[in-house]
């Protein structure tokens, strides 16, 4: 189960205290009182809310395979791709309102869309994934709608996280022949290289100062300045632990710009702890069964079939 982790990489004890299996994507809620959890079997996900005050979980929806949710800006809604009936980009509120979720209708319609995050003016930041393309990151709106390139490259960019103001966009890119953290603006600029020695899963603290991301099972952090322009520090390791970190899905056969990065893997709070995932090498007691491994078989195909 997911644990409290604080920046020397000691364990402060279980999040949630419901066992669960395969637990991935611990996303905490914008006002940072509940956390969002996929888990279960590849063969039938579950997406679930977890109020931090130890309240029952609250099942949201099921699925043959969910890759990656995130919640709206104000925390009311969740969204999440999922193969339901065939692959496809879904909504539904967060406090269990409605059993069912609502699709998100797309266009281009062979465009396969992954929710990451969120834009300045409240369009989604998805990965966009294409038949036979590298990911590119894209936003649209969240009812559904027409999808605008933001990123579109030969190279794979995906597994991307905004800034608290909204100014910055981190992401993965395979631009320089390996997955690296880069940054932009938002609004579009040239972008500025992070990471030294890989890295993939970005993501801001919840002011902002500072940047994280996971070289193997190293978390890296670099104190971050943004005025006039992004600056990053020196990177810093906090701590170097075999967590559970998420899959690349596609595979990688056919070189660096083949597969796709959406699961983030851990979460960090207001007060600076994160949210990780222990791994089989490195087990909490009492935990329950360990994250298993997730194949996604035939993705290019299953796109052709999103309407």
């Amino acid at each position: 189960m997911p644990v409290w982790v604080d920046r020397q990489g000691r364990q402060a004890g279980p999040v949630v205290t419901t066992p669960l299996a395969g637990p991935t994507n611990p996303r905490l809620s914008p006002d940072g009182t509940r956390l969002l959890l996929i888990s279960g079997p590849a063969g039938k996900n579950e997406l679930s809310v977890f109020h931090l005050d130890g309240r029952p979980p609250l099942p949201l929806t099921q699925a043959v395979q969910i890759l990656s949710a995130s919640w709206s800006p104000d925390g009311t809604r969740v969204f999440f791709a999922a193969n339901r009936v065939g692959w496809g980009t879904y909504s539904i509120p967060s406090d269990g309102s409605a059993l069912e979720p609502q699709a998100i209708q797309i266009t281009p319609a062979d465009l396969g869309a992954v929710p990451l995050a969120w834009m300045p003016g409240g369009r989604m930041l998805a990965a966009g994934i294409r038949a036979g393309a590298a990911a590119d990151l894209v936003t649209l709106p969240a009812d559904g709608g027409k999808a605008e390139d933001l990123i579109r490259t030969e190279y794979a960019e995906d597994s991307a996280s905004v800034s608290p103001d909204g100014r910055w966009m981190a992401y993965r890119s395979t631009r320089s022949g390996r997955p690296e953290i880069w940054v932009q603006a938002a609004s579009g600029s040239a972008a500025v290289r992070v990471s030294q020695n890989g890295g993939r899963e970005p993501l801001w603290s919840r002011d902002g100062r500072e940047l994280y991301y996971l070289e193997g099972n190293k978390l890296i952090a670099h104190a971050v300045k943004n005025e006039p322009d992004f600056s990053p520090g020196p990177p810093a390791v906090l701590f170097d632990q075999p967590y559970f970190h998420g899959s690349l899905f596609g595979g990688t056969a056919g070189g660096p710009n083949r597969g796709f990065d959406v699961v983030r893997s851990y979460d960090v709070a207001k007060d600076g702890r994160f949210i990780m995932i222990p791994s089989p090498t490195n087990p909490t007691p009492g935990a329950g069964a360990a994250p298993g491994i997730w194949v996604v078989q035939n993705w290019s195909e299953e796109l052709k079939a999103i309407k």
